[in-house]
């Protein structure tokens, strides 16, 4: 039969999955687990959101962790690592908040 066309979005999930940029998952996961735990510095926390929420949007385990380190830290604190604190924070409870409630 005839192939079936992939819609944009489809396209755009194997574009993803193909970049060489693209950190493997169990990386950032470790990396995030070895933040809360006080085992590395907080300055990427800004980019392993970024990188999760690009790479893994259906992701809710590296968020969680995440949402870990945002609630024991100051926004002051992380103002030293992330231009808008409060932003980082709204997107990860947002990014929690969809996949619990199956919206992505």
């Amino acid at each position: 039969g005839p192939k079936k066309e992939l819609t944009p979005e489809q396209k755009k999930t194997i574009a993803k999955k193909r970049d060489p940029r693209r950190p493997p998952w169990p990386l950032l996961h470790q990396r995030a687990v070895f933040m809360r735990e006080g085992k590395v510095s907080h300055e990427d926390i800004g980019l392993l959101w970024e990188q999760t929420k690009f790479y893994y949007p259906h992701d809710w385990l590296i968020p969680l962790e995440i949402a870990q380190i945002l609630k024991f830290s100051s926004g002051v604190y992380l103002s030293a690592y992330v231009a808008d604190p409060e932003k980082l924070r709204k997107e990860v409870m947002g990014q929690l908040l969809n996949v619990k409630y199956g919206r992505i």
